[in-house]
């Protein structure tokens, strides 16, 4: 039992992060998007690389709002999981959804105090997110509508990385007015891109493993639906990378090696469609997720090189 009626225990609360928010993946990838749209913002609009503490308070306030959306996501929907996922951790009771309300809560308290350590700006930001995210909660208000159209769904929640990726490239300017330039909704649009692209992966199944209160777009566009429209998203960012080039100083080889890697990526989806079975097809956000991988690491590489370079 914890000391803390309102808290989970810890042993079941690290089951719940290792089943629903392993840490330390959520905080590579979160770093990777973190760090390169802050220092793309940098590099965009000519200002210098927050500090230490800012660059760790912006770090914290995205990781926190990422474990917030889970929390929320969760809850929303509990109904359906309970049915369908009786064998997850908040399903069995080992955290009950009050507890993991608690943590959410704390979650936006420290996600609230970093952004007002960042400046007022942030914090005005913040309070939107944080304002999209409660409307994400409530579905909008047309749940039914929302459920029978899967790929609406999607958009109107994924959304919310423009909203966190417009915050991140304001935080090197905290304090001053609102930095409205169109590179920096071109780069924000790039992220919402390259989240979805991911979630579609994440959401294909094969049509026996399907489950009547799980949701799929595999159900809505048929597997090969779904996977064209995972690298039509990771089509969309290579040509919002286009458009950033200069503005970024993005190399050839940048440019060169992603475009090759969105081959790679799209290939390997049209040759495991040949072979799909439930195993391969969790195992599709992974194959998405290189893309993901080379594009982050590899600007993350040269916005760095610009830096020292500068």
């Amino acid at each position: 039992m914890s000391i803390f009626p309102s808290l989970p225990s810890f042993p079941a609360y690290r089951l719940y992060l290792a089943e629903r928010f392993p840490l330390a993946l959520n905080g590579f990838l979160a770093f990777l998007l973190y760090s390169c749209t802050l220092m793309a913002s940098a590099r965009m609009f000519g200002t210098p690389v927050p500090g230490p503490l800012p660059y760790l308070a912006g770090y914290l306030w995205m990781v926190c709002l990422f474990y917030h959306l889970r929390v929320l996501d969760d809850i929303k929907d509990r109904e359906a999981d309970v049915a369908t996922y009786p064998e997850r951790v908040l399903s069995r009771g080992l955290v009950s959804y009050r507890q993991l309300a608690v943590t959410g809560f704390l979650a936006i308290a420290v996600e609230t105090a970093c952004a007002g350590y960042l400046g007022s700006k942030i914090l005005i930001l913040h309070f939107a997110t944080l304002a999209y995210s409660l409307l994400m909660f409530k579905e909008f208000f047309i749940r039914e509508w929302l459920k029978r159209h899967l790929f609406w769904y999607g958009i109107s929640h994924m959304l919310i990385m423009a909203c966190m990726d417009f915050t991140i490239l304001q935080m090197p300017t905290g304090h001053g007015a609102l930095i409205r330039i169109p590179d920096f909704i071109l780069f924000a649009f790039l992220g919402f891109c390259m989240t979805f692209s991911l979630e579609v992966a994440r959401k294909i199944r094969v049509p026996e493993e399907e489950k009547p209160g799980a949701d799929s777009y595999s159900k809505e566009l048929g597997i090969t639906g779904s996977l064209a429209l995972s690298s039509g998203f990771q089509a969309a960012v290579l040509a919002f990378t286009f458009l950033l080039r200069k503005a970024l100083g993005l190399p050839i080889w940048f440019l060169i090696s992603t475009a090759v890697t969105w081959l790679i990526v799209a290939g390997l989806f049209a040759f495991l469609r040949t072979r799909m079975d439930d195993r391969i097809s969790r195992k599709l956000d992974k194959v998405a997720a290189l893309f993901y991988l080379q594009f982050y690491l590899g600007l993350l590489a040269v916005l760095i090189a610009k830096g020292y370079a500068s």
